[in-house]
């Protein structure tokens, strides 16, 4: 299972990066994190793990709005080229929804630290191997661009993804996977700061959405996450 988690997280990075070639970082990060979706349809089969009706309604919500962020994109004219960026944006969320699946189940079991050396590593060589199989080249970048490379992993990887990991074992996956859903309001921002790209009408009704949908997921987790479980009195006595 950590060996399928590092290999899960490792497709995660590579289609989803990929996906950034082909779309807009508005749309690639609207459909990466449908995340919770694909989650909320295999948690209850996969760990037993039951969605409250709240928690349903704002996840469907943050997903509408995110879908409203990729339908302005594609309205711009991007054509097959979105198609594809979707696709690739899609795959990385259903792999990121295993990983997350994954490391609910085996968390209870290993100690944080252990299980992010073994999956970070593991993922480290899955996309070594990639890289190298498909021969894109691995040194010669100019300097800005390594250093970039570097933050990628200091700060995203090991302080953004390491909180999930440790989210994971004490709140239900598709919780945990919400909480991303502020990601394409973020980027957008970002994006339209350093690389130009103007957010349309509907991308910002769009994210308004998503941060609705995210509040409305969350409150049944803030008002329940502290109550404990009452044993039935007989099993208390044999006990």
């Amino acid at each position: 299972m950590l060996v399928l988690s590092s290999i899960l997280l490792g497709l995660h990075f590579s289609a989803w990066i990929t996906s950034l070639a082909y779309s807009s970082v508005a749309t690639s990060v609207v459909l990466v994190t449908t995340t919770p979706l694909w989650i909320g349809l295999a948690a209850p089969v996969l760990l037993d793990e039951r969605i409250s009706p709240l928690a349903w309604i704002g996840m469907l919500g943050a997903i509408a709005g995110g879908s409203l962020m990729a339908v302005s994109d594609l309205s711009q004219g991007q054509g097959n080229s979105a198609a594809l960026g979707g696709l690739l944006s899609l795959l990385a969320a259903i792999a990121m929804a295993g990983y997350l699946i994954i490391g609910r189940g085996v968390r209870s079991r290993i100690r944080l630290i252990s299980y992010l050396w073994f999956v970070y590593s593991g993922a480290a060589a899955f996309l070594f191997a990639l890289a190298v199989g498909s021969r894109h080249p691995l040194t010669g970048y100019p300097l800005s661009t390594t250093g970039l490379m570097v933050f990628l992993g200091l700060v995203p990887q090991l302080v953004g993804h390491t909180a999930a990991n440790y989210a994971v074992r004490q709140l239900p996956a598709a919780i945990v996977s919400i909480a991303t859903l502020g990601e394409p309001v973020s980027a957008t921002i970002l994006a339209a700061i350093f690389l130009k790209e103007q957010p349309q009408h509907l991308q910002l009704v769009g994210g308004v959405i998503v941060l609705c949908g995210i509040l409305i997921a969350t409150l049944p987790t803030k008002q329940t996450a502290h109550v404990p479980r009452r044993r039935p009195k007989a099993n208390s006595r044999r006990a």
